[in-house]
């Protein structure tokens, strides 16, 4: 089992990076053992799709989940496609997201129902919201 994590450095200290395809490192993390590899990410400084090529890459990797911040529905939807379960609204450092991953995998990490934020299985349901905007009810899939 292998789990992938959008990094702001190179160590298991380091805080969960909230962008995924222009992180700064990939942490590439076998929970029970704890082997950690950090990969930067080869896309950071790309011109244009980083988020796209950042998941083809992630999904080459042989990973069993994506713990991010956000991750823009292009590149969700290739992870999706490659069977890998994108997890958003994680936040810390990725020792303590691959903790949680490891002791309560997916739903100990994933934000409450009714973030904002969305993410893999959240996301996607738009209600017509209240006042100005066409409003985001983000609703449970699966």
């Amino acid at each position: 089992m292998k789990i992938a994590i959008t990094s702001t450095g190179a160590g298991l200290d380091s805080a969960v990076d909230p962008r995924f395809g222009r992180c700064a490192y990939f942490a590439l993390i076998d929970p029970p053992g704890g082997a950690l590899e950090a990969v930067p990410n080869p896309f950071q400084q790309g011109s244009g799709g980083a988020g796209t090529q950042a998941a083809q890459w992630i999904a080459r990797q042989g990973v069993e989940a994506l713990l991010t911040g956000q991750c823009g529905p292009q590149a969700s939807a290739v992870l999706r496609q490659a069977g890998i379960p994108v997890i958003e609204g994680v936040s810390g450092t990725v020792r303590e997201a691959t903790e949680r991953y490891a002791r309560e995998g997916a739903s100990g990490i994933r934000p409450p129902l009714g973030d904002s934020r969305g993410g893999g299985d959240y996301g996607g349901g738009r209600g017509s919201g209240r006042g100005r905007g066409p409003g985001r009810g983000f609703g449970r899939r699966g």
